[in-house]
């Protein structure tokens, strides 16, 4: 049985596209926030898997990368009890409001969106999918009434065009449709082992979140410790793995290292060995829940993933039947 947050006043919702292998920059910058919202929220959480197919993907590798993706955010803590958690292509509400969307919206909306001008410079051949991420989007936003859309600076257009798609819609049928808003993530980006731009799972500069005691060593030996300053992103300065190992692990033995490497250029190797060390350790208790999860099987996960997708279209449904008798399709 789920349980709200006690006196929540606000729906947040989020989705996570299941693209590749997590990584410490997405654990720190989006699981454990996400971890502290279904705390003070109603949380409603989407494993975005219809939009992980709008560039090219080989579908082994998505039903493999969705399974891993659900297993760590639930050893990360969340808690389904609290949190609705389920795969977006397990609710065809979520597409059917999608289409109606999109004959509400200009062409000019969405060529306006950067997200799509960049991919768009990436991948030589485009499906009409990228074009159209944003209206279905905007579509996981709306159908449930999302008053907040937790993202990062890089989505905040698109939450942006879902208010433009629910006051178009509002406008032409009538009021039916909550303005979310987007609300920016707290945490600075991590920047990348190599020390070029974030942690990226195209750049091939992570620490994955599953890795070994002896593959975290490994990249932490080779990682740069002092790169060139990246620009600011919403507002804060990105900061390195050693930065956040600091932070997270303030003691002598950590203050003299880190100055001993960082200024004085000694050391280097024992610092590293000791960063290395505390992100292990850090990633153990995560790791072992994880192992926990995987024990359960196939089977135990895709029957918590199917109630929560029953009770998700439940959901949904009531706002399309609004939507289909609006519109004229009822």
């Amino acid at each position: 049985m789920r349980t709200l947050v006690a006196m929540a006043t606000q729906t947040a919702l989020t989705g996570l596209q299941p693209s590749g292998e997590l990584h410490l920059g997405n654990l720190i910058a989006a699981i454990e926030p996400l971890v502290e919202l279904q705390e003070k929220n109603e949380c409603l959480l989407l494993v975005v898997d219809l939009h992980a197919m709008t560039v090219p993907y080989d579908p082994h590798e998505l039903r493999d990368r969705t399974r891993e993706l659900v297993r760590i955010y639930l050893a990360a803590g969340v808690d389904p009890d609290k949190c609705l958690f389920f795969l977006q292509s397990q609710v065809p509400q979520h597409t059917e409001l999608a289409w109606i969307l999109a004959t509400q919206l200009p062409m000019a909306e969405l060529e306006r969106m950067t997200q799509y001008k960049e991919k768009a410079e990436q991948h030589k051949k485009l499906g009409v999918g990228l074009f159209t991420y944003p209206v279905l989007m905007a579509a996981d936003i709306l159908i449930y009434g999302a008053d907040i859309v937790p993202v990062g600076q890089d989505q905040v257009q698109h939450v942006e065009l879902a208010r433009v798609a629910a006051r178009k819609f509002n406008k032409a049928f009538g009021e039916t449709f909550k303005l979310p808003k987007a609300q920016l993530t707290e945490s600075a980006r991590v920047i990348g082992l190599d020390g070029k731009g974030k942690m990226s799972k195209s750049l091939g500069n992570t620490l994955p979140i599953l890795a070994t005691t002896e593959e975290v060593r490994k990249k932490i030996r080779k990682a740069v410790v002092n790169p060139e300053r990246p620009k600011a992103h919403e507002g804060k300065q990105p900061i390195t793995v050693f930065e956040w190992h600091d932070a997270q692990f303030d003691t002598a033995t950590t203050k003299t290292l880190s100055k001993q490497c960082h200024i004085e250029n000694r050391n280097c190797e024992a610092y590293k060995e000791l960063v290395a060390k505390n992100i292990s350790a850090y990633l153990a208790p995560l790791q072992k829940r994880y192992e926990q999860i995987v024990a359960k099987g196939d089977d135990w996960l895709l029957r918590l993933l199917n109630a929560n997708a029953q009770e998700a279209r439940k959901r949904a449904e009531i706002t399309m039947e609004k939507v289909r008798v609006k519109t004229g399709l009822r």
